[in-house]
């Protein structure tokens, strides 16, 4: 859930920030284009009527822009998942510190880490369904990537992310296994 919400506060903030930059390219365009005169597009090989028509047209997409950009409010969506990465930080380091050798937890704590868990996850914004599974692959394929790097660590990344996607084709494109009833969950014997 971590990788997720980091994924989508990186998604939200690249959005937002690409937006403001063509926002802020437009208006120094329309400023600059204001006050010239048709001289000016002459000497740019402009049409001055066409120029200034393209102009308006442009502002009035910049201004759709701009009040769009306060609705779908990609900053305030960033900064949401921002917030629960920093909320699940925490919990996520309480998990690590309880976890026993063999991978459980203390029976003795489960209520804490329980309530912890519950507690943090009850105060964030939600991973949109919609979008659940494809973060939950990349955050899985993120994991493997990491294992191959400790693996190889002097190996480019890019070789990396090539051999995993091989690897994970294998399985894909290979016939499935046939089930019995029993592996079903079944019973063969009554």
């Amino acid at each position: 859930m971590l990788t997720a919400h980091s994924i989508l506060a990186d998604r939200f903030t690249r959005r937002a920030l690409v937006l403001d930059l063509l926002l802020l390219a437009a208006s120094v365009v329309f400023c600059a284009t204001a006050f010239a005169g048709d001289d000016a597009f002459a000497a740019l090989g402009f049409d001055a009527a066409a120029a200034r028509l393209t102009l308006r047209i442009a502002s009035v997409v910049a201004f759709f822009c701009s009040v769009a950009s306060l609705r779908v409010d990609w900053k305030g969506r960033a900064a949401k998942h921002r917030e629960a990465v920093s909320r699940l930080h925490p919990v996520i380091a309480l998990f690590r510190q309880a976890r026993l050798h063999d991978g459980s937890w203390p029976a003795d704590r489960q209520h804490e880490l329980h309530g912890a868990y519950w507690v943090a996850n009850g105060n964030i914004v939600a991973i949109p369904d919609d979008q659940f599974l494809a973060l939950k692959a990349r955050h899985l394929r993120k994991v493997e990537l990491s294992k191959l790097a400790s693996r190889f660590p002097a190996c480019p990344l890019f070789v990396l992310k090539v051999r995993l996607a091989f690897a994970a084709l294998r399985p894909c494109s290979s016939k499935p296994a046939k089930t019995t009833e029993k592996q079903e969950g079944g019973d063969s014997a009554g």
